[in-house]
């Protein structure tokens, strides 16, 4: 990644995931801030069917996108992300509503 996502490599890792949801903040290799949650969301199934793999492709419209390396499963605590990010968890919120889906 580059500019604002920096020193992110890709979708984070759960370390990462809870210092940014809790504190709105990376601590690896100093503080650098990061409010933003850059993750990926998968379905049991979708994860059943990589969770073994080395590598994954992500692709968009047929064309390759990315390759992931080293997968990392964790939970995505949505109630918590939401309540954070948003102040509530209520699903009339749009952003709500999408990440609860």
């Amino acid at each position: 990644s580059e500019g604002w996502a920096s020193p992110l490599k890709g979708f984070m890792r759960e370390n990462q995931y809870l210092q940014a949801l809790h504190f709105n903040c990376l601590f690896e290799d100093g503080i650098c801030n990061q409010s933003i949650l850059i993750v990926l969301p998968v379905s049991n199934e979708n994860k059943e069917q990589v969770e073994h793999c080395k590598s994954v492709v992500l692709t968009y419209q047929g064309e390759i996108k990315a390759i992931l390396r080293n997968i990392e499963f964790y939970p995505h605590r949505k109630r918590d992300r939401c309540c954070r990010q948003f102040g509530t968890q209520h699903e009339g919120h749009p952003m709500v509503k999408m990440i609860m889906e």
